[in-house]
């Protein structure tokens, strides 16, 4: 009994050649399924970030982002839809009225300046003076 039970042991836990082939070659055919899936699924990413890109504005994009997300990080969503990380977390702040008036006050000095500019390269009246 006892070599009847150790055979039939041995015989189970060494796999035959045919078995070993025929495991080999669904391997191999799962594999180049793999395969397959992964060149097929690169070519629509593609498409699809080619689309949503040409097809979609920046603000229309940085919408879709689910920052809660627990399928896709962050950085994975922004690679897809083609933003940078950076407009996902920037806060636009309205400018103080001191810096209003700032740029306000350059823009009158450099435009006074092109007028002058004008005349000197140009040997004419200033813009706007008779």
């Amino acid at each position: 009994m006892e070599e009847y039970r150790s055979r039939w042991v041995a015989k189970s836990l060494v796999p035959e050649k045919d078995s070993l082939s025929a495991l080999r070659a669904d391997y191999e055919e799962r594999l180049n399924g793999l395969y397959g899936d992964i060149g097929r699924l690169t070519t629509q990413l593609t498409w699809l970030k080619k689309n949503l890109e040409l097809n979609l504005s920046r603000d229309e994009r940085l919408r879709l982002i689910e920052r809660d997300s627990q399928e896709l990080s962050v950085r994975t969503q922004v690679e897809l839809l083609s933003v940078n990380r950076s407009g996902v977390y920037y806060q636009p702040q309205v400018p103080s009225e001191a810096e209003i008036q700032l740029k306000h006050r350059i823009d009158e000095i450099y435009t006074r300046m092109a007028v002058l500019w004008i005349t000197k390269d140009y040997g004419s009246t200033p813009i706007g003076r008779n």
